[in-house]
């Protein structure tokens, strides 16, 4: 990622000199000028007003790509780029920046076709053979790499991060003195660049040099205390060297830096289990099989945690799991066979022995082997994910650590002037609203007490003296939800449909309303169930939640979504509480609805994209989140980084 980094760069850099004449529009170059400054939420925003403005702007899609790609977003920057393609068929920056996304995608195939093509276009552009040289690395071609990395030397590009690429392809042919070579010519170009001396440190390492590879190690800690790579690097020095203790210390160190590290996860893991806490390698694989969950070698260590533990039912089902996925590997039988004796399942366990004899006289494996015919048949499912972030990418969005959870719903603003995050419906046309205009928010928010009993009594005096009043009982429902007067609410509420059956608000805001009291029942329950000693005295007055089932909450979205079938709003809401209640599909289906009624409803790309996650949609749940993304939501882009970048 370091190096796919530096050749963007150079495009970008490159573009202020060779296509500067050509910008004339404001948001085109603000756009430009805001990737240059590391501000690319900001870039993908001004270039989304381009794009308004003029759609045929190759030059638009193209750095809009660049922002997407420097946050990750490799799904958005690889549409972005065909986009551009689309328009400027012989633009060879976009296949050469395109080629760049679909390696770190993994899709090595359609990037060197692409590469292929930005040859044709510029044959002698030193920068598309490093960039495919990069590619080939990832294949383990390390000859192509290394070919590649000489073609660039020889077009007058010698960086000394081609010094890194070449050493580190010769590393992986083990012609380690060379890949020396390399290195140190890197480290004479910069004493200080990290990633050399990393890179050198490895090699060492795998020289059993242990004394060279922890100095150069440490030293580029002490240049970067927060690079990842180099601490994670340290660590496996230590587990080479079998000092455990230490190989700890540095993966706990990574951990904390990389959260959504699979390699620290899955190492630590091992050290645990030779060190017999199997409960705390049992955490741990968990968490690499959660970020990963066709890594056989993780299901099938786990495997072994359960069976240690005498949890033979989990044993089996993960031994299961890496049968289904690697049908040859002997062990997972042999291991299930056992297993299953525990369970007294004695006919799967004879099926499993039979297994075990018919592979050991074919093509069975005990060990996952390391041929290079086998190692590409297996890639897939023994790779893990996880980056390795320094200190420069800990600031960037796709970095923060969120939790993943659906967004909430949105509620009523009665004045749109004292929240944030509002969005508006266009009710002109429409019964049953309190104005042309109405704002929204799923912003949570409270009034003050009193306040509230101000604006109460004003609205008790409007309703005694107006003859409509079903607006006045809703605004007053509203306040008494407000401060949590629930009870009262839902008086007003019923008021107001009673004045007026077809009042659209009424219904969604009730809905709501009831669905934050089933939340705030839930929690009293469940802080009584920890509080409580004996029988809890029964309160005849005490709102129960069967009284305000979801089932009640969906219904009032049902009548407001039947008063008017355009109402976004209630689509969107009502999606939401049929995802809480464990109906996927036809939330999704909710906010698809949404989706079509307000194409730029960001949150609904964002639920609906993290429910086809769940549901192993990953290409279509990894296109919503991007689209989430570009029309401003960051909170996508950690999930892009985290399941859609692999």
């Amino acid at each position: 990622m370091r190096i796919q980094r530096l050749f963007i760069l150079f495009f970008l850099l490159s573009l202020t000199f060779s296509v500067q004449a050509q910008y004339r529009n404001y948001f085109l170059q603000a756009g430009r000028t805001a990737i240059i400054n590391d501000k690319y939420l900001d870039a993908v925003s001004l270039l989304n007003m381009e794009l308004k403005l003029d759609p045929n702007s190759h030059l638009a899609y193209f750095l809009r790509g660049i922002a997407k790609y420097y946050l990750e977003d490799f799904v958005g920057a690889e549409q972005d780029y065909t986009k551009t393609l689309e328009l400027a068929p012989y633009f060879s920056d976009a296949y050469f920046n395109r080629a760049a996304v679909r390696s770190q995608q993994k899709k090595f195939e359609a990037s060197l076709d692409d590469y292929s093509m930005a040859i044709k276009t510029d044959s002698t552009n030193p920068r598309i053979f490093f960039g495919r040289a990069q590619t080939y690395l990832n294949l383990k071609k390390y000859e192509e790499a290394i070919a590649d990395c000489n073609k660039t030397i020889q077009l007058n590009l010698s960086l000394e991060s081609v010094y890194i690429l070449r050493g580190t392809a010769k590393s992986g042919l083990e012609l380690f003195k060379e890949s020396l070579d390399d290195i140190n010519k890197a480290i004479n170009y910069n004493p200080d660049n990290v990633m050399s001396l990393i890179q050198r440190g490895n090699i060492y390492a795998e020289l059993k040099e242990y004394d060279s590879a922890l100095y150069d190690l440490n030293r580029s800690i002490k240049l970067d205390s927060l690079n990842s790579y180099g601490i994670f690097s340290k660590a496996i020095t230590y587990m080479r060297m079998e000092d455990f203790d230490n190989a700890l210390e540095n993966l706990n160190k990574v951990i904390l830096l990389s959260p959504y590290n699979s390699y620290a996860y899955f190492n630590r893991a091992i050290i645990y289990q030779n060190k017999k806490n199997l409960a705390k390698a049992l955490l741990d694989f968990n968490a690499v099989i959660q970020l990963n969950p066709d890594n056989i070698m993780s299901r099938f260590y786990r495997g072994l945690i359960y069976s240690d533990l005498k949890q033979y039912e989990n044993a089996e089902k993960d031994f299961t799991k890496t049968i289904e996925l690697f049908p040859q590997y002997t062990k997972a039988y042999r291991e299930r066979s056992r297993v299953r004796r525990e369970l007294k399942n004695e006919e799967g366990a004879y099926d499993d022995f039979k297994k075990v004899e018919e592979l050991a006289a074919g093509n069975g494996v005990d060990e996952i082997p390391q041929t290079k015919e086998m190692a590409e048949y297996l890639h897939s499912i023994v790779t893990l994910s996880g980056s390795f972030e320094d200190s420069q990418s800990m600031k960037l969005i796709q970095n923060q650590i969120r939790d993943i959870e659906i967004l909430p719903v949105y509620q009523v603003v009665l004045d749109p002037h004292e929240h944030n995050n509002n969005r508006f419906y266009d009710a002109f046309s429409q019964k049953g609203f309190i104005a042309p205009i109405v704002c929204f928010t799923n912003a949570q928010f409270t009034t003050a007490y009193d306040s509230a009993n101000i604006q109460i009594e004003k609205l008790s005096q409007e309703i005694e003296q107006s003859n409509s009043k079903a607006t006045l009982y809703y605004k007053r429902a509203l306040i008494h939800a407000s401060i949590e007067d629930y009870n009262q609410a839902f008086i007003d509420f019923d008021l107001c449909i009673k004045e007026d059956a077809e009042y659209t608000l009424a219904y969604f805001s009730r809905a709501r309303v009831r669905h934050n009291l089933i939340d705030f029942l839930e929690s009293i329950n469940s802080m009584k169930n920890q509080i409580s000693i004996g029988k809890p005295k029964q309160n005849k007055q005490e709102i129960t939640i069967q009284e305000h089932s979801l089932e009640k909450v969906i219904q009032d979205y049902n009548a407001a979504i039947k008063l008017d079938s355009k109402f976004a709003f209630a689509y969107y809401n009502r999606g939401y509480v049929k995802t809480i209640n464990g109906n996927f599909h036809r939330a999704i289906d909710d906010f698809s609805e949404v989706i079509k009624l307000m194409p730029n409803f960001s949150e609904a790309f964002y639920n609906r994209g993290l429910l086809l996650l769940y549901l192993k949609e990953r290409d279509l749940g990894c296109n919503d989140l991007s689209r989430a993304g570009e029309l401003g939501l960051s909170a996508s882009y950690n999930l892009l980084k985290r399941y859609c970048s692999k």
